[in-house]
């Protein structure tokens, strides 16, 4: 998968870190790949180390020459140990950590120097507006940088405490999750980790302007690497070096909103306050673009039941109407099987079997409509979905109290009491 929802991210390796190009033509290198790994099996192993954390890809090194040295330094691709997510904020888009980071590695005085380079936007804007934040392996901060719609802005200090006129703090939030695809067990499958900050300030160091920025697409240096088992796009940190090609995440109950920002979902069609249940959230996480466009949907039906009834009610026709036209329209946007997924997801912690009943039938009448109509343009299929209402196709519940809600006599009855 390339990068076509990632936000343009500089090629920032390049020109922060004393300007390395790509070594094609040095065969005696001043580092090799057995010296970092050595350093790299000498750290400490404890909590605190990114070493117990985050594993290194070392078939999948860069070389990079340092032109301030004339001498050799070495980009990987890093490997969390288990899925690991920053954010600039508690409610924008996470990113993994495996595709917004690069371990990087060179020597000073003689001494393996290996350093973690992580971007951590904070917003949802692109070109790549945040930090990017450089600390050693043990996780000891060393620099911060910050960008603005894909431009240097200035170098900030590394230590937290700092203080500094016109200082800027940013959180990065951190999530432990499950493996991917596995059924979360009850609310969010990631464990929040807690945060780090870091700072910059404001005055512009005057140098970095016009950042190169990698192209949405992922063009130039790297790539896909062929057959593999994961497809590998080019790092937004430096394209010379593969990554997983991972979407951006964004928190539990958000949704990506197709312009690189991330939206709260609501699925609450029926008014009730419940945006989204158990059921729901783990069908986001299964399928977060699906999800994305049936929660634009909700406000199109609550619209179009406004257009024709002139309110939106419970358990009466409108709620019949108002269920088969959004189910209908879900199953042409996403087609039928997620939509029904959806659907019956809407219903598991319902109460009220009457409505359950009356609800998951609806569903399944706009649901066909739209299966067994294909092509058909919508106005066509919403007079459809109606001579289906006023035929007694779909069903409604008798004898509501006040407030539309069920009472003891209540039963299910043919929408054919709809036509007035």
């Amino acid at each position: 998968m390339k990068f076509t929802n990632h936000l343009q991210i500089p090629f920032i390796i390049a020109f922060i870190f004393f300007g390395c190009q790509e070594n094609e033509e040095i065969q005696v290198k001043s580092i090799t790949i057995d010296e970092v790994k050595s350093h790299f099996n000498s750290l400490p192993q404890n909590p605190k180390s990114r070493a117990t954390q985050i594993g290194i890809e070392w078939e999948r090194a860069a070389y990079k020459l340092l032109r301030q040295t004339d001498e050799d330094a070495i980009l990987f691709p890093v490997s969390p140990k288990r899925e690991i997510y920053v954010s600039g904020s508690e409610d924008t888009r996470r990113f993994s950590v495996a595709t917004t980071s690069l371990a990087f590695a060179y020597k000073q005085d003689g001494k393996v120097m290996l350093e973690h380079v992580q971007m951590v936007p904070t917003t949802n804007s692109d070109p790549f507006t945040g930090i990017v934040t450089v600390s050693d392996w043990e996780g000891e901060a060393k620099h911060t940088f910050y960008f603005e719609n894909g431009v240097f802005q200035s170098e900030g200090p590394a230590d937290e405490n700092s203080r500094l006129d016109g200082l800027e703090c940013t959180k990065t939030h951190y999530w432990y999750c499950t493996q991917k695809g596995t059924e979360p067990t009850a609310g969010d499958p990631c464990e929040y980790g807690g945060y780090s900050r870091t700072c910059t300030y404001t005055n512009d160091l005057g140098i970095y302007d016009n950042l190169t920025t990698l192209s949405p697409e992922g063009e130039g240096g790297g790539g896909n690497t062929g057959d593999t088992s994961e497809s590998l796009c080019p790092s937004p940190l430096d394209p010379s070096v593969s990554v997983p090609c991972n979407e951006n995440s964004c928190p539990e109950g958000y949704g990506p909103d197709g312009n690189r920002g991330c939206e709260k979902m609501s699925f609450d069609l029926d008014n009730d306050g419940e945006d989204q249940n158990p059921c729901e959230v783990a069908l986001i996480i299964e399928y977060p673009s699906q999800a994305y466009k049936i929660h634009q949907n909700v406000s199109k039906a609550y619209a179009k039941t406004i257009e024709l009834f002139g309110h939106n009610s419970r358990n009466d026709c409108s709620d019949a109407f108002r269920h088969a036209y959004f189910n209908m329209i879900n199953a042409i946007d996403v087609g039928a099987s997620v939509a029904r997924e959806f659907g019956e997801a809407h219903e598991c912690d319902s109460s009220d079997e009457l409505e359950t009943d009356m609800d998951l039938h609806n569903n399944d009448v706009g649901i066909n409509v739209a299966t067994f109509n294909p092509g058909v343009p919508e106005d066509h299929l919403v007079s459809h979905l109606l001579e289906k209402l006023y035929d007694g196709e779909l069903l409604v519940i008798s004898n509501l109290d006040r407030n539309n809600m069920t009472t003891s006599s209540s039963n299910l009855i043919s929408s054919s009491t709809c036509i007035e």
